[in-house]
């Protein structure tokens, strides 16, 4: 009984010790009225990336997760009330500065940029949108270097035009540039009847810089390329049926050499690959009556045990009303894990690896009230795991063990005592006992008992 008291204690250390895939809540950020965040490097003087969160009225930053965690207010929009901030992004638009930038939008339709500068945060007003509120509703912002020929990176902007007089709505792919590398300028390069929904930019290794992917209600993924402000538009895959919810862009498949686009579309969630010409759809998840419908998407690095990236999903359940995440693995995705649950739907979800002290990328959840990290366990994390969820039980039921293994013992030991009894008794009248069955025979029936068991009636 010791042993195998021994043997539990090992088997629980161990699979808390090794629950990589185990995500604990390692930060806790107040934050009322908080929308989306946002990841990049956009502050120097902390070690790692920093976490950008924004409301209608601010944009906040966190950084330092390595070492000392800091707080920065890095805006305040006075005329929040009337043209509330609606969206950010980070990108690279200065390159001679060190620091990324942040990208504000606000609902006018103003574009601003923050940087930070001999330790205080700058503004600058880019351009404006063509189309202001109430005639424009943003959907997605995103940075990239779109262009190869022009210094510095690209804005995308996704969203609807509203015609007021043939009560009409467009949806448009707007791309804020510099042609001239000098001055900024907003022009619509794309535009269709059905909503769009989602953008994501990232390098599908197809052209010599990153590439817009966008879809919507038509339930096709398009892809925007452009050199020398010049601008191109291909569908890529489309479905029939719902419309594509996320999109996001990862490296999941060792098998394909291009990064590959994550898409979520109708409670299901596909992967598209580039095979010869065409992009091949591949479905890695379907929605059930326990998981229900996929609302998000994102990629990132979320388990250092398995190579490639992995994809988080954002997921409605339909018989508890919860909502949770979804990390499929790597190379199979025959799995559907739920690791970490809230009561309502999260504002935004992004990943990012930001904090060295904790193994592969984090989770950053953002809600009404706040936003908060979600972390690998880290060597202390997991001790201090291991300590209070295996050692520490396994110290306080120490005697309450030793007194049922006392007892177990003493139990076994006087059955014992009463088989061997038993059996000198029926040996001291002449029975003999049979060695197939073990049970005790007299010599006259021995022969016929033995027969039995040969012709199966026994």
């Amino acid at each position: 009984m010791w042993y195998v008291f021994a043997l539990l204690l090992l088997v629980l250390t161990i699979l808390n010790w090794f629950g990589i895939r185990e995500r604990d809540n390692t930060s806790i950020f107040p934050f009322p009225g908080a929308e989306g965040v946002v990841i990049g490097d956009v502050d120097w003087t902390y070690n790692g990336s920093e976490v950008v969160v924004f409301s209608p009225s601010h944009v906040f930053a966190v950084g330092g997760f390595s070492q000392v965690v800091q707080q920065d207010t890095v805006y305040y929009h006075t005329d929040w009330l009337t043209d509330p901030i609606v969206e950010v992004a980070i990108g690279e638009f200065d390159l001679n500065v060190t620091d990324q930038e942040i990208i504000v939008l606000t609902e006018n339709g103003n574009l601003l940029l923050l940087n930070k500068e001999s330790g205080a945060w700058t503004l600058t007003n880019l351009v404006s949108l063509p189309w202001s509120t109430p005639v424009w509703t943003t959907r997605a912002l995103a940075c990239g270097d779109l262009d190869p020929v022009t210094q510095g990176m690209e804005i995308a902007v996704v969203g609807e035009k509203y015609n007021w007089t043939s009560l009409t709505r467009t949806d448009h792919v707007l791309i804020a540039n510099r042609p001239d590398n000098v001055s900024w300028q907003v022009a619509s390069v794309y535009s269709e009847s059905g909503t769009l929904l989602s953008a994501a930019v990232g390098d599908l290794n197809t052209t010599l810089s990153d590439e817009l992917v966008f879809g919507g209600s038509q339930a096709s993924v398009n892809v925007l390329t452009g050199e020398n402000n010049t601008w191109q538009v291909d569908e890529l895959f489309s479905w029939s049926g719902a419309a594509i919810e996320s999109l996001t862009i990862g490296e999941f498949s060792a098998l394909h050499p291009e990064n590959e686009i994550g898409v979520a579309i109708g409670g299901h969630v596909f992967t598209l690959h580039l095979a010869g010409s065409s992009w091949e759809p591949r479905q890695v998840w379907h929605g059930d009556s326990i998981a229900g419908f996929m609302s998000s998407v994102d990629a990132g690095d979320l388990d250092p045990t398995h190579p490639g990236d992995e994809m988080l999903t954002t997921c409605t359940s339909v018989a508890s009303g919860l909502n949770f995440y979804i990390l499929e693995p790597f190379p199979r995705w025959v799995g559907n894990r739920p690791f970490w649950f809230i009561p309502a739907l999260p504002n935004d979800v992004a990943v990012g690896d930001f904090d060295a002290l904790h193994l592969g990328a984090e989770i950053v959840v953002v809600t009404d009230d706040d936003f908060q990290v979600l972390s690998n366990p880290n060597f202390f994390d997991r001790a201090l795991r291991v300590a209070s969820g295996v050692f520490l039980p396994a110290i306080i039921l120490f005697p309450a063990a030793a007194v049922l293994f006392a007892v177990a013992d003493r139990i076994n030991r006087v059955a014992t005592e009463r088989r061997d009894h038993y059996a000198m008794e029926m040996r001291a009248k002449g029975y003999i006992r049979c060695p197939r069955c073990k049970r005790f025979v007299s010599k006259e029936d021995m022969e016929k008992h033995q027969k039995a068991h040969r012709s199966f009636f026994y």
